[in-house]
């Protein structure tokens, strides 16, 4: 916190120096926005913006602290503003994602999210929530392919694991989904969830072999 405060201090002089340092206000804000001071991260960032509107940083920035405050017609804007300055921007083209999946507009959450996996192909969270979305609209194979591409990415992605493991038990593949949250409590021992259903797969299969008797 102190080193927070520290660099918020010399900001704000170099501010002084320099009354149209975009870069100081955006920088500012971003200690302010690690300091839960969102009221003034949102005044630097928009200063920021006003300095130098195709400032593309300062506009995801500033989407950030609006979604943190719930406000996702404004964190939209800003994370559009950020892609139309900027069409390579992973992050955010993501967090515009997240925004949507929050409000339940799937395809444009799809959308973003593959926008995020083009820009950079080693986004393992864009192919994860990419995921959750296919499975939530029961495109269980694309679902399953995302997952994998995360687990890939990241061998110790536990939700991973566990999320593609709950696909696997809709589809009544129990082997798979036992499989996948056996990993998953693997890597987090104390995944309750995933050791639920790993009980509950275990018993499907159970019952499949003495049905087949």
């Amino acid at each position: 916190m102190k080193e927070y405060k520290s660099s918020i201090e010399d900001y704000t002089k170099a501010i002084e120096l320099c009354p149209h340092f975009a870069k100081a206000y955006n920088n500012r804000g971003a200690d302010r926005n690690e300091l839960k001071d969102y009221n003034g991260a949102l005044e630097d960032y928009t200063i920021a913006i006003q300095q130098d509107p195709s400032y593309a940083k300062a506009h995801y920035n500033r989407g950030i602290v609006y979604f943190k405050l719930d406000q996702f017609d404004n964190a939209i804007a800003d994370f559009t503003k950020a892609v139309e300055q900027d069409s390579s921007y992973a992050e955010a083209y993501y967090n515009r994602g997240i925004v949507y999946f929050k409000l339940d507009q799937l395809d444009n959450a799809i959308a973003d999210f593959t926008k995020a996996v083009e820009q950079d192909t080693s986004y393992i969270r864009a192919y994860y929530n990419r995921g959750t979305v296919y499975f939530k609209l029961n495109q269980a194979d694309n679902a399953i392919a995302d997952f994998t591409k995360a687990i890939e990415r990241d061998t110790s992605y536990a939700k991973a694991y566990y999320n593609r493991g709950a696909v696997y038990f809709k589809l009544e593949q129990y082997e798979n989904a036992i499989a996948d949250f056996t990993k998953a409590v693997l890597i987090e021992p104390q995944y309750v969830e995933a050791k639920i259903y790993k009980v509950m797969a275990e018993n499907k299969t159970k019952e499949t072999y003495q049905a087949s008797l």
